[in-house]
């Protein structure tokens, strides 16, 4: 007879798991600070640029076709050169992506570099969960991805506080601008900070040491 157990996990272990856990939440809630922006400042960019409301469509299907197509390379990419890599290149290249539209003025290339925004933001989510995966065991995932989850919906409304606060006091520019260089420290912390496989750190997997089978 068989009985399945699980056995605590060491100290290393759960240490390396809640910094993974802190670093991704806080990672993929910051994406919102450089994906929010333009909806705040749509009025603004009416009145100081002359964009129409067809304008300011373009720029918003720009992001959401970009985003789209980049899903389709986002795995591929991530098994290739890991989810690690992967994130602090697409955050790295969000936050340019961002500043690069609070300091342009015409609708083309606002077009361009917006669309890149969204392309770049793709790989944030398949890859942060690429990341998380390792260290949990399919037990413990839909608790902690559960609590993880709300780390969406506090940036977005963190995200539209912030660009509110940051357009009122110093001007629709910097309302893309501070959040990038945010975004960009974000991608610094992924790099150098994130342990995307337990082995690297001489720990195994969740699903593979954390869970057995004992026979009886």
């Amino acid at each position: 007879m068989s009985k399945s157990t699980e056995p605590p996990p060491s100290t290393r272990f759960l240490y390396y798991q809640r910094i993974v856990f802190i670093l991704t939440y806080i990672a993929y809630g910051s994406v919102y600070f450089t994906r929010k922006p333009f909806s705040l400042v749509k009025a603004t960019l009416e009145n100081e640029l002359g964009f129409t409301k067809q304008n300011l469509g373009q720029i918003d299907t720009s992001f959401l076709l970009a985003y789209a197509a980049g899903q389709f390379l986002t795995g591929s990419l991530g098994d290739r050169f890991g989810a690690r890599n992967m994130l602090a290149a697409g955050f790295l290249c969000s936050a340019l992506a961002c500043m690069s539209f609070g300091y342009s003025s015409t609708l083309l290339l606002m077009t361009c570099v917006w669309g890149m925004n969204g392309f770049f933001q793709s790989c944030a989510y398949p890859l942060v969960l690429k990341a998380l995966s390792p260290w949990f065991s399919a037990k413990q995932r839909g608790y902690a991805f559960g609590v993880w989850g709300t780390c969406a919906q506090i940036g977005s409304v963190s995200a539209n506080a912030v660009a509110a606060h940051i357009l009122q006091q110093a001007g629709w520019r910097q309302v893309f601008v501070y959040p990038a260089v945010w975004m960009a420290g974000c991608a610094a912390l992924i790099y150098f900070c994130l342990v995307e496989d337990p082995r690297e750190v001489g720990e195994q997997p969740a699903h593979t040491v954390h869970t057995h089978t004992r026979a009886r």
